[in-house]
C-alpha cells in the first residue's frame, strides 16, 4: 500500500532552501509606474537561515528578474531544493498554485516540500488550507521564526505529519503570528543587483543617482481604514511593535556601507509613535549619519516641531494618505475619527512639511463605494488646494483580508481576486459613476492636476537635474504622461 503524503519521510537531503516570490500577472500588465519593495518576510527568513552554516539558502524574486514562469520552474528542477517557500499574494496566487502543482507532478521535484507564507495565506488560513492542498505547510502572519524552526527540524529524519503536529496544532490556536523582539532579527541581506531593482519612482531634489535601501522600523497598525489589507502592508495585526533606535540606525549604517544613499522606511505609518520618531532622529544626529530617507505618515500624527526634527536628520519626502476630498466618502472609508478636522489637518501638514524643505506626495483614491463624479471632483480640487509636489492616484480596491472585502463580498461573485489591483482599471465598480466614467477617473485626476502649466514649470524647474541623473525614473514617470 502506497504511503500517504503525511507519512512521507522528510529531511534536508541537499541542504537547500529556495525562497520564491512570483511576479503577478496584473503587475506585468500594469501601465502605472509603481514602487518595488523587497519581499520582507522572505528576506528575513533568508537572513535567519544564513546563520545556519549547513543550509544553503537562495532567494528568487521574479519581480526583479527577467525569468519567465517556465524558467523559474526549470531553475527549481535543476537546483533541486529540499524546501520551496512561496510568498503567496492575492495577485500571484494562481501562478503560485500552478507552479506548486507542476512540482508535485514532476518526478525530479515531487519530494520537494512546499511552504506557503504571505498575505493570501494569512487572509484566511483555514480556508486556504482546505482549498489548496498542494502546499505541504502553511504559515500565517509574521512567520519568519516559525518557518526557520520547521526547516531546522528537517535536519533530522521526520515525517510531514510529525512536523504538522508540532507546528499546525499550535498554529491554529493563534492563526496570525505577530513577532515581538524585532531587534533580534538579523538585517536582511541584499546584493547590489537587488538594491538597484528595489526602488521608488518619486522625483527628489537630489543631484545624484540614487541607490535605494529599505528598512522596516515597526510592525502593526491600529487604524481601522476599511480599504487596508495585508496586500498593501508589510506587517500584520493592530498591535504596534517597535525596533530600538540603535538597531534601526545600525541597519542604516550597514546599508550605507553597501552603497545605499537613500532609505525608504516602509512602515505602514512611521509617525505612529512620536517617541519612536524622536529616538530615531536623535540617534541619526548623534552619529552624524549623512543619508537621506523617506517615510509614509498620517497628517494627524505630525506637527511643525516633529517635521523640523525629521528634516534636520535627513527626511526628504513624506507620503500622506489623503484618500479623498469629500467628507461623506471620508466617513465611509473610516480613515479618521476626526472627520471634521481632517481636511484642515491635511492642509496644515502639507504646508508645514514643505516649509521645512520636505517634499510631499499625496495619495488619493477614486471609485470609492457610492462615490459620485461630483465627489471625485472635490478630491481633485482638494489636491490642487493642497498643492503637493506630486500625487499618486489609485482605484478603491477591496482586497482579501480588508474590511471592505467583507463588506462588499456579495458584489464580487463575478470578480476573480487575482485580477484586483489598485492601479489598474477596476474589475469591480462600487461607485455611483458609470463604468466608462470610472475607467477614466484616474486619468482625469492626473490630467487636471499634472497638466496645469504652473505645476509643470515648477516641477521641472525643481527636478530637472534629478531626472538627468536618474533618467530611468523619468521614463517610468513619463508613462503616466502617456496614459494622461
Amino acid at each position: 500500500m502506497k504511503p500517504s503524503i503525511d507519512d512521507k519521510v522528510c529531511s534536508l537531503r541537499n541542504k537547500k532552501v529556495l525562497l520564491l516570490r512570483l511576479e503577478s500577472r496584473v503587475h506585468k500588465e500594469n501601465r502605472h509606474p509603481i514602487n518595488c519593495r523587497p519581499p520582507y518576510i522572505l528576506k528575513y527568513i533568508e537572513s535567519l537561515l544564513k546563520k545556519e552554516n549547513d543550509i544553503l539558502v537562495n532567494i528568487l524574486d521574479q519581480c526583479i528578474t527577467s525569468l519567465s514562469f517556465f524558467e523559474v520552474d526549470r531553475h527549481i528542477s535543476q537546483w533541486r531544493p529540499d524546501v520551496v517557500v512561496f510568498d503567496v499574494l492575492t495577485t500571484n496566487l494562481e501562478d503560485s498554485v500552478e507552479l506548486c502543482v507542476r512540482m508535485k507532478q514532476n518526478d525530479t521535484c515531487g519530494d520537494i516540500l512546499t511552504f506557503g507564507v504571505g498575505q493570501e495565506v494569512s487572509a484566511d488560513i483555514e480556508s486556504f488550507r482546505k482549498k489548496y492542498e498542494q502546499f505541504d505547510m502553511l504559515f500565517a502572519g509574521e512567520s519568519e521564526i516559525e518557518v526557520v524552526s520547521v526547516v531546522k527540524q528537517l535536519k533530522s529524519l521526520v515525517t510531514l505529519d510529525e512536523i504538522r503536529h508540532a507546528y499546525e496544532k499550535r498554529s491554529l490556536q493563534n492563526k496570525i503570528w505577530e513577532l515581538d523582539g524585532l531587534d533580534e532579527l538579523p538585517f536582511p541581506h541584499y546584493d547590489m543587483r537587488a538594491m538597484q531593482k528595489y526602488n521608488f519612482v518619486y522625483p527628489l531634489q537630489i543631484a545624484r543617482k540614487l541607490m535605494w535601501g529599505h528598512v522596516l522600523t515597526s510592525r502593526g497598525c491600529h487604524h481601522q481604514c476599511i480599504f487596508c489589507s495585508q496586500t498593501m502592508k508589510e506587517s500584520y495585526g493592530t498591535r504596534l511593535r517597535l525596533r530600538s533606535a540603535l538597531n534601526i540606525v545600525d541597519e542604516m549604517e550597514h546599508l550605507q556601507e553597501c552603497g545605499v544613499n537613500i532609505i525608504a522606511f516602509d512602515d505602514e505609518n512611521f509617525t505612529t509613535s512620536r517617541a519612536h520618531v524622536r529616538g530615531v532622529c536623535a540617534e541619526i544626529t548623534r552619529r552624524k549619519l549623512k543619508i537621506k530617507w523617506i517615510i509614509h505618515a498620517r497628517v494627524d500624527d505630525v506637527d511643525d516641531e516633529l517635521l523640523k526634527l525629521m528634516r534636520e536628520s535627513g527626511c526628504v519626502l513624506i507620503r500622506f494618505g489623503i484618500e479623498t476630498g469629500n467628507r461623506r466618502v471620508l466617513s465611509l472609508l473610516k480613515k479618521t475619527r476626526d472627520e471634521d478636522g481632517w481636511f484642515d489637518k491635511s492642509k496644515k501638514a502639507v504646508k508645514q512639511a514643505q516649509s521645512h524643505g520636505i517634499l510631499v506626495v499625496c495619495l488619493f483614491m477614486v471609485g470609492c463605494p457610492t462615490e459620485t463624479r461630483e465627489e471625485m471632483q472635490e478630491s481633485i480640487d482638494f489636491a490642487k488646494v493642497l498643492s503637493p509636489d506630486i500625487i499618486q492616484v489609485a482605484y478603491f480596491t477591496p482586497f482579501p483580508g480588508s474590511r471592505a472585502h467583507a463588506m462588499f463580498k456579495e458584489h464580487m461573485d463575478d470578480v476573480d481576486a487575482k485580477d484586483l489591483y489598485h492601479y489598474n482599471r477596476p474589475k469591480l465598480n462600487l461607485s455611483n459613476m458609470r463604468d466608462a466614467e470610472l475607467e477614466n477617473a484616474q486619468r482625469i485626476f492626473y490630467r487636471q492636476f499634472l497638466l496645469r502649466p504652473s505645476f509643470i514649470v515648477r516641477h521641472f524647474a525643481r527636478n530637472a537635474l534629478f531626472y538627468f541623473m536618474n533618467h530611468k525614473i523619468f521614463f517610468r514617470l513619463f508613462r503616466v504622461g502617456i496614459n494622461v
